[in-house]
């Protein structure tokens, strides 16, 4: 028996464009024989796609089954109800993945052992979904995207957006564009992310946050720090970035060209005569000068000139320590920064200490049985950076490097 509870929930009868706040949730949690849920991306310069869960109810009363009028469930066992997965540990209930169904596949075993695997996908999809058109203002990329997430009916109390650091230019006008790619235009020109919550918010981190936030948990496999059950580390060259392109297009209200283009290149000459040209390219951004583009791409180059030691992913089992591990299986969130210590087993080799982002995450459980894993991405040169005004990024001399 898991010393923390799994709890699902389903929220039958209820729509995604409308406030969670006033969703009727029926707990099935006594129906489940287990599950998996996800959601980020591999590393950072992917996007954050849409989360996915594969949840397995029992469905051997038949109350899962859509046309069943004698189901307790009945009418409303249909594609796209909300549903949530929670722990509760120490007296605390957190969501760790919500979204909405997509499939309730059904099957038999000897026609009489039912289950129904739900397939459930996160509201990125409704993201996607959504047609925008308009013509964006010039304003902060925060407000842009609260524009479009106002233009598709998201609720107001389902987003968790920061501040913005900057203004992007406006004048882009997208004709039946995805609000996704919308959404996430903005936050790309700014150098933020954008990704869907445990809780189902539209999440915004901004770049300053990604630079400045500190480490939520140190783990280790020896006595310094938390346990961790399997841990996977590459050094190679797969994210090596020696010129980057940072393509510029401000657009204007009824032309079908750009009111200004500017094409900016950041390169690193010595990292070009080792690795050869690895070139990136951030197409159409509506970043608001030339002075921040090239910012932007000299901050890449900067970080990914040279391969670095990643420590790729990381596993644990809370029940080894039940105390420590079930609050960071129920607390973690993607873009939280942890401290990742490996010491070899072996003498004389040296041992590993990186600070890492949490790119993915994945919860696979069953009765008594449970296993969080995380993607995680390097976080080894955002210290170098100066920060003015923020204690430990600014102190002149030391951290000289002016952080985009």
């Amino acid at each position: 028996m898991l010393s923390a509870s799994l709890k699902v929930q389903i929220a039958f009868g209820e729509t995604w464009n409308t406030s969670s706040t006033g969703w009727t949730w029926t707990d099935v949690t006594n129906k489940v024989r287990g599950g998996q849920v996800t959601s980020g991306r591999d590393h950072e310069f992917g996007e954050f796609g849409a989360g996915h869960a594969s949840i397995v109810l029992d469905n051997s009363t038949g109350g899962f089954e859509p046309l069943n009028t004698l189901s307790p469930y009945s009418p409303n066992v249909k594609p796209n109800v909300p549903i949530r997965v929670q722990i509760v540990y120490g007296g605390t209930t957190k969501s760790i993945w919500s979204g909405f169904v997509e499939q309730w596949p059904m099957t038999y075993r000897d026609g009489i052992d039912g289950t129904v695997s739900v397939k459930a996908v996160d509201g990125f999809k409704h993201l996607e979904l959504a047609a925008v058109t308009g013509t964006m203002s010039t304003q902060g990329e925060a407000e842009q995207i609260g524009e479009v997430l106002n233009a598709i009916g998201w609720p107001a109390n389902q987003r968790d957006l920061n501040a913005s650091v900057t203004v992007n230019a406006g004048g882009y006008a997208p004709n039946r564009e995805s609000a996704l790619s919308v959404i996430r235009l903005a936050a790309d020109s700014a150098g933020g992310e954008v990704f869907m919550s445990s809780s189902g918010f539209v999440a915004f981190r901004d770049r300053r946050y990604l630079q400045g936030s500190t480490a939520k948990a140190s783990f280790s496999n020896t006595a310094t720090g938390l346990d961790y059950s399997d841990l996977q580390m590459s050094y190679d060259d797969e994210q090596v970035w020696n010129e980057v392109v940072w393509d510029i297009e401000h657009g204007v209200t009824g032309s079908t060209r750009p009111l200004h283009s500017h094409t900016l290149t950041a390169n690193d000459t010595g990292s070009q005569d080792t690795y050869g040209v690895r070139t990136m390219r951030f197409a159409n951004m509506i970043t608001n000068t030339s002075g921040e583009g090239l910012d932007a791409a000299n901050s890449i180059v900067y970080k990914y000139k040279d391969p670095l030691l990643r420590v790729r992913s990381l596993s644990i089992r809370p029940e080894k320590d039940a105390a420590n591990l079930w609050p960071q299986v129920r607390d973690r969130a993607l873009l939280d920064k942890i401290h990742v210590t490996f010491t070899p087993p072996r003498s004389g080799g040296d041992q590993v200490s990186q600070r890492c982002f949490v790119e993915r995450i994945t919860h696979q459980f069953r009765p008594g049985d449970w296993t969080t894993t995380w993607s995680l991405s390097p976080d080894s040169k955002e210290d170098g950076f100066w920060l003015l005004g923020s204690t430990g990024y600014s102190e002149v001399g030391q951290t000289t490097v002016v952080g985009y």
